[in-house]
């Protein structure tokens, strides 16, 4: 993130299909040695609910090795 950027999800409720590793709260505690993993299936997803209406400009992804093959 550069300076005038802002997270607006850190520290927000998260959501998740499923977890099979962690907490969905750790995508985005800002720690980047907590992490969260869904089960291995299709279709996983996570969301988060950023409490009112926000403009969104982008979304980042900080991926490990075992990465999805695709995401929308």
């Amino acid at each position: 993130m550069t300076p005038d950027q802002t997270d607006l999800a850190r520290g927000k409720k998260m959501f998740a299909s499923s977890s099979q590793d962690g907490d969905p709260a750790a995508t985005n505690d800002g720690n980047a040695q907590t992490r969260w993993a869904s089960r291995y299936n299709d279709d996983e997803w996570i969301a988060v609910d950023l409490g009112k209406t926000e403009v969104v400009n982008g979304v980042g992804l900080n991926w490990e090795e075992a990465y999805a093959k695709s995401f929308k």
